[in-house]
């Protein structure tokens, strides 16, 4: 590549680069997305306007852009999310670039660990740091960047209480910890976390510095490493932890609309998915909750025991060889028509 050429590819990145940043600021102050899907979606711009050598992309062009990626063997949500990045660049360049979604995957059902392995993991946690991730993780259901993200006036020790930055928003989640996070949260800043430091963020690196909560590479070791020295066979990350906390509420009987809230989703139906777990006890809690159950037998009811029948007059008289009084008759009689001593 000639000097010319460098120096106009230079200018190419300087435009793009440029372009790049007035995007981010559009999405951020203009549509209300944080600043971290805000970046995610501007690298997907930049990569496609590379791609196609143009600032002002038609639809056809980004039909063919998303139809390639999927021939390439791009998964459908990393294309979706594509897609929804050219969405909200044709508001921001004012051409209409509504492209089709690609067709949405089958929702897998969501892999978690029991109760025992988190607590396995938490035995076999090495220091305080380690203890605190895997605490915030499966005991709080916080995702892997607002691990990262979580500062120390962030949680208030007082009232056992957290406030939790959303990924896709710079809104807020206020969500009630117990006391064993807060504890542990104590003990990692009096004993662990170093003090020689401006930054607020509650955990920092061997550098001592933020975890970067692009990519979270240091959150996701972490539960890795612990994870493996557990002795758990499948592979362990933050996600999977996340999974567990709400998996354990649904099963310990917590209500649909109280796990909603404290996994901290819009709608619900990103909660349902984890009622999977509700089918081990099924046969139970219809036993337990169903109506118009009239031929069960209530907990402290006796079972039933058919009445024993009386022998007939023939039977009778062909066992003791003998008639009947008219006194046996009307006996007879009386528990037949199902009445007791001769009263109606």
């Amino acid at each position: 590549m000639s000097e010319k050429e460098n120096i106009l590819e230079k200018e190419r990145e300087n435009v793009l680069e440029s372009e790049k940043e007035r995007f981010v600021r559009w999405l951020v102050s203009e549509r209300g997305i944080s600043k971290r899907i805000a970046i995610m979606y501007a690298r997907h711009i930049v990569r496609m306007l590379r791609k196609l050598n143009t600032m002002i992309p038609t639809k056809q062009q980004c039909e063919d852009y998303r139809d390639d990626m999927l021939m390439a063997g791009k998964k459908n949500g990393y294309a979706l999310q594509v897609v929804k990045s050219i969405r909200h660049y044709g508001r921001f360049i004012g051409k209409d670039l509504k492209v089709k979604y690609p067709k949405r995957e089958k929702q897998k059902l969501p892999t978690f660990l029991s109760e025992t392995e988190l607590k396995q993991m938490l035995f076999a946690r090495r220091s305080i740091k380690e203890k605190l991730v895997i605490m915030l993780s499966g005991a709080c259901g916080l995702r892997p960047n607002e691990v990262a993200r979580l500062k120390i006036s962030d949680v208030n020790m007082d009232i056992c209480t957290m406030s939790v930055p959303t990924t896709k928003t710079d809104s807020r989640w206020e969500i009630p910890v117990s006391n064993d996070v807060v504890g542990t949260v104590k003990a990692y800043i009096q004993y662990e976390r170093p003090r020689n430091n401006d930054y607020d963020e509650l955990l920092l690196d061997q550098y001592n510095e933020p975890y970067n909560n692009m990519n979270c590479r240091g959150i996701r070791q972490i539960v890795k490493s612990v994870g493996k020295r557990a002795g758990i066979e499948k592979r362990v990350y933050p996600t999977m932890l996340r999974h567990s906390y709400a998996t354990l509420l649904m099963k310990n009987g917590c209500p649909l609309p109280y796990v909603q809230r404290l996994m901290r989703h819009r709608n619900i139906q990103s909660t349902l998915i984890y009622a999977h777990v509700v089918e081990d006890g099924l046969k139970e809690i219809y036993d337990r909750f169903a109506p118009l159950q009239l031929t069960s037998p209530m907990k402290d009811q006796a079972p039933f025991e058919p009445e024993q029948r009386l022998p007939s007059q023939n039977r009778l008289n062909r066992e003791y060889g003998q008639p009947l009084s008219d006194f046996d008759k009307t006996k007879i009689a009386d528990h037949r028509y199902g009445l007791k001593n001769g009263y109606s």
